[in-house]
Parts: structure tokens; C-alpha cells; sequence
């Protein structure tokens, strides 16, 4: 059997072709269920001894569920100010250098992306040119409901209907190392790959 996908893929492909629950499997690793099933959906990764318990339990090589490239994390951002959005950017790759930063000036190229790839974080303006982007981060909720969506931005009225799509944060430009660092460890769904670099 010749593995592709995300870690996440992989265990639930070995697991599977040897008829196993995540039940069973989390009793055999002693955890429990819920962390088995974090673990196939990318949202966490299990640590190196149990990959190494699990590729023993499975029959395989542990490089075979070893975190690749392709589980990296991806945090977009969205600003309609190129120089903000690169600054904004920057900052989040070095704060998370494990993570994939994508940054868009504009909504429909923002869309276009999360249709075919998954999106874990969204930092967002919340206004573009003279258009809330509003509308357009709660499409974003509506195809990953469980995305951490925080807002930076200069715009305070939003506030309220920010919190209303259960925004992880709402954060005042300037944008500071320290703030984006602090939005990075309250994410409302963690994720592997965006907690800051000690």
C-alpha cells in the first residue's frame, strides 16, 4: 500500500486496511478517541514516540507517518493595502514558521483559494477599499467552520458583527509582534503548526 495525503490521511488509511476503530486504536496508544480522531483531521499531530508506537502497531516504517510538508498549517491574509498585507505576513511566518502564508489583496482571490484548499487561520481587514469583507469571511466559515478567523484592523465599528461570526480575535493596526503572537496561542481551534516559535 503506497501512503499519500496528509499524517492525518495516512493513519486513518493504515488504520482502516487493518479494520481498526479509533476507539481501538486510542486504547492501544492510550489516549482517548478524541485525539485520535484530531490527529485524522489535521488539526493535531501526534508526538515522535507515538508515531513510533503507532508505525510499529501498523507494520511500518515510522517515516511513513512522519509530518511532512503537506500538513503544514495554512493561515491566510487577507488586506487590501499590499504593503500592510506583506507586513502582516512576514510577521505571521516568522511568529509560526511551520505554517503555509498565503496573503490576498482581495476577496474573489481569497475565495478562489479556499475552494480548493483548506484555510486553518484567517487574518483579515475588515474593510477593503470602501467594501466590509464581512460577507466574505463568513463564506469562509460557511466552507471550514472550525477556521480562526482574527481581524486587524482599524476599523472598531465592525467589532460587533466580527464577534457575531465568532471571530478568534479582533486586533488594532499597527499589527505587533507581540499582539499576532498572543492571537496565536488563544486561537479558538488550535492548530498544529500556529503556535508561535519559542
Amino acid at each position: 500500500m503506497r501512503l499519500t495525503g496528509t499524517i492525518g490521511e495516512r493513519i486513518t488509511a493504515l488504520r482502516t486496511e487493518q479494520h481498526i476503530s479509533q476507539k481501538e486504536l486510542a486504547d492501544l496508544l492510550y489516549v482517548n478517541q478524541g485525539t485520535v480522531s484530531r490527529w485524522e483531521r489535521d488539526i493535531r499531530y501526534p508526538d515522535n514516540d507515538l508515531i513510533v508506537r503507532m508505525a510499529k502497531l501498523f507494520g511500518v516504517s515510522s517515516s511513513v507517518l512522519a509530518v511532512t510538508v503537506a500538513d503544514a498549517p495554512v493561515a491566510a491574509v487577507l488586506d487590501g493595502t499590499a504593503a500592510e498585507g506583506r507586513i502582516t505576513a512576514g510577521m505571521l511566518a516568522e511568529a509560526a514558521p511551520h505554517a503555509e502564508v498565503l496573503s490576498f489583496a482581495g476577496c474573489d482571490e481569497l475565495l478562489a483559494c479556499a475552494r480548493s484548499r483548506r484555510i486553518d487561520a484567517l487574518f483579515a481587514e475588515t474593510v477593503i477599499g470602501k467594501e466590509s469583507t464581512l460577507k466574505t469571511v463568513n463564506r469562509i466559515i460557511q466552507l471550514y467552520p472550525d477556521v480562526n478567523v482574527v481581524f486587524v484592523t482599524t476599523h472598531a465599528e465592525f467589532m460587533g458583527q466580527a464577534f457575531y461570526l465568532h471571530a478568534s480575535g479582533y486586533v488594532p493596526k499597527p499589527l505587533t509582534r507581540s499582539s499576532l503572537e498572543r492571537e496565536l496561542r488563544h486561537l479558538r481551534f488550535p492548530v498544529n503548526g500556529l503556535t508561535p516559535a519559542t
